[in-house]
C-alpha cells in the first residue's frame, strides 16, 4: 500500500467515524486481527480526534465486554467476527467496509495533551484498569525511535505484536513519521520461526522486537537468518538472562538492545550491549533514560543471574 493510499484510506476511515459521533478524545475500541484495515482505521480513529483502545480478536468474549464496559465506549470498529463480542452492549460496532467516507476531508492537528490511545492493562490483580496515554507522552518515544533507529525511505519495520501489546503502536507508527516501510506478520505468524525468519531476512528490515522468552524459543528451533540488513534487535517486556543475551550475539550479526517502561510511561530506558564479556554473575540492564523521560535510578538493573 503506497502512502497516497494510505492516506485516503485513513482520511476517509475518519471522515465516516467523525460523521457517526466521533469526535476529540472519543475512545474507540479497536478489536482486529492484524492487517491493513487495522492500521487504516487506527489512524482513521486518531485523524477523528479519538483515542483508540485496544482490544483482541481472539480474547475471552467476557473480557472484551468487560473493557467496553469499564471505558465506557461507544464505538468499536471490529473485524467481522469479532464484532458479535459487543452485541447488546449500547454502542455501535464498525466494520472496515462501513468506514468509507469523504477521502478529502480536513481535520485539526490533535494537540499534545488529547488523548492519542487508551490500553486497558490487567494489573496484579487481573482486572483491566485503564493507562491513558496523550499524544505528547507517545510521540516522546516515537521521536526517540525514528532517531536511534534510523528509519528512512527504504527501510522496514516488522509488526508482529498483537494490538493489545503497546509495541505494536511502535511498530506501526515509528516507521509511518518518516516513509519507511510496515511489515505486517500474517495471523499468527509472530509465533511461527520460520516466518520470523522470513520477514528477518526481507529486502530492508533493519529492526525486529522480540519478548526475551520469544526470543529464547526462536533461537531453539530457527536457522540463523541470512538477514544483511538487520542492524538492531530490540528486547523487551521481560528480563532477558545474560545466557539469552550471549545466544543472541552468537546467532544475530547485529546490535542488541534491552529497552525498558510501564505502558503509563510509553518507553523510559534502553541499554545497548556492546559486546562486553557479561562475566560469572552478570547484570542484565535497564540501561539509561531516554531523552524527554525523567528518573532518580534509570541506571539500574532488573535481574542478577549467574552465568
Amino acid at each position: 500500500m503506497t502512502y497516497g493510499e494510505l492516506k485516503r484510506a485513513s482520511v476517509a476511515a475518519a471522515s465516516a467515524l467523525a460523521n457517526g459521533g466521533v469526535g476529540r478524545e472519543t475512545l474507540v475500541g479497536l478489536c482486529m486481527d492484524r492487517s491493513i484495515a487495522c492500521v487504516t482505521s487506527m489512524l482513521g480513529i486518531v485523524l477523528a480526534g479519538g483515542a483508540f483502545v485496544p482490544l483482541s480478536p481472539v480474547a475471552p468474549t467476557e473480557r472484551n465486554r468487560t473493557i467496553a464496559q469499564e471505558a465506557q465506549l461507544r464505538h468499536v470498529v471490529a473485524d467481522p467476527l469479532a464484532g458479535a463480542a459487543f452485541a447488546g452492549l449500547p454502542l455501535r460496532v464498525w466494520h472496515a467496509g462501513e468506514l468509507a467516507g469523504d477521502e478529502g476531508a480536513e481535520f485539526a492537528p490533535a494537540l499534545p495533551e488529547q488523548l492519542a490511545y487508551c490500553y486497558l492493562t490487567s494489573g496484579s490483580t487481573g482486572r483491566p484498569k485503564g493507562v491513558a496515554i496523550d499524544h505528547r507522552c507517545a510521540m516522546g518515544r516515537l521521536e526517540w525511535l525514528r532517531r536511534r533507529y534510523l528509519l528512512t525511505p527504504g527501510t522496514v519495520l516488522v509488526h508482529k505484536t498483537p494490538l493489545i501489546f503497546d509495541v505494536a503502536i511502535w511498530e506501526i507508527f515509528a516507521p509511518l513519521l518518516d516513509g519507511a516501510t510496515v511489515l505486517l506478520a500474517g495471523s499468527r505468524e509472530e509465533g511461527d520461526p520460520l516466518a520470523l525468519t522470513r520477514f528477518l531476512e526481507a529486502n530492508g528490515t533493519i529492526a525486529m522486537h522480540f519478548v526475551p522468552s520469544l526470543l529464547d524459543a526462536f533461537l531453539k528451533s530457527a536457522p540463523p537468518p541470512s538477514a544483511p540488513d538487520l542492524r538492531w534487535l530490540q528486547l523487551s517486556g521481560e528480563a532477558p538472562s545474560p545466557e539469552l543475551i550471549v545466544r543472541a550475539r552468537a546467532h544475530f550479526a547485529c546490535e542488541i538492545h534491552n529497552c525498558y517502561s510501564q505502558t503509563e510511561t510509553s518507553e523510559v530506558s534502553c541499554w545497548e550491549d556492546d559486546g562486553t564479556p557479561l562475566g560469572r554473575c552478570a547484570i542484565s540492564s535497564h540501561g539509561r533514560r531516554l531523552p524527554n523521560s525523567q528518573s532518580s535510578s534509570m541506571q539500574s538493573s532488573v535481574a542478577l543471574l549467574p552465568r
